[in-house]
């Protein structure tokens, strides 16, 4: 048996998975190592169960369990594959943005760590319904987002006709709309917004240059570090401003001129 399972990893960590590639003398060698030459299909059926085992046990080791969005893992894993992709495509750009959630700290203290959780679930669909399933949405720490958004092809895009990435601003702008009106409350009534800092990379060609590294894997490294950087540089200019404003709002709705309790 550990030679087939041992079989069984090779043909699944190189993705061979259609099984129907398999030879009647790969089936008959592998029926003798389990002893069952005489039901060749029976080993069929045991192959298929690893490999469906193994891609769920994958499934689960690139996602993230509270959003369902990919995790770190994952979405280093789409990334490394992106900048292999534009090493090789002079016309492709793909935008790596990296989202810090503003006041989400204080949802979490404020309100307790079930608002917490619903809020980082919010965020998620959010971004989920108004991104393309062709683009990577992923967790990747506690209150960090990733997003890799690939260029539009030819329309056949899922999701949103404007869903392709145009430059940096309209990401910001498309990413924080997400996070319009994200208001919740403590049990005193007290309005906690959710913000969003952003930083963005435009990746392309030009851009892999001038990092100057042939590493694939050290390159998109680089690439996300670039955006975390981008993005404080946005809190640093504009976090406070973003929060205050939108606290106000969140304020003026729960409690209108003239209300109880609005001075």
């Amino acid at each position: 048996m550990d030679v087939v399972e041992s079989a069984v990893l090779r043909m699944f960590m190189r993705g061979a998975a259609e099984l129907d590639n398999l030879t009647d003398s790969d089936i008959a060698r592998l029926s003798a190592v389990v002893g069952q030459a005489d039901d060749p299909r029976a080993v069929i059926d045991a192959i298929t169960y690893l490999l469906e085992r193994g891609r769920d046990m994958e499934r689960l080791l690139l996602t993230d369990m509270l959003t369902g969005l990919k995790n770190r893992t994952g979405f280093m894993q789409d990334l490394v594959n992106r900048v292999a992709y534009t090493k090789r495509h002079t016309d492709s750009s793909t935008a790596v943005v990296f989202v810090d959630l503003d006041g989400f700290k204080q949802i979490n203290d404020e309100c307790g760590h079930e608002i917490g959780d619903r809020a980082l679930k919010d965020i998620g669909e959010r971004l989920s319904q108004n991104f393309r399933r062709t683009d990577t949405i992923a967790r990747i720490g506690g209150d960090e987002l990733a997003l890799l958004l690939l260029p539009a092809r030819d329309g056949r895009d899922n999701g949103p006709k404007d869903g392709a990435p145009k430059d940096s601003d309209w990401v910001r702008r498309r990413v924080r709309a997400c996070t319009r009106d994200m208001v919740y409350w403590d049990k005193s009534g007290n309005a906690y917004p959710l913000g969003a800092s952003i930083g963005v990379v435009m990746l392309d060609v030009c851009q892999i240059g001038m990092l100057g590294s042939i590493d694939t894997e050290d390159l998109a490294g680089k690439v996300l570090k670039m955006a975390d950087e981008d993005m404080y540089e946005d809190k640093r200019t504009g976090k406070n401003d973003r929060l205050a404003a939108a606290h106000f709002e969140a304020q003026m709705m729960h409690f209108p001129c003239g209300a109880e309790g609005w001075g």
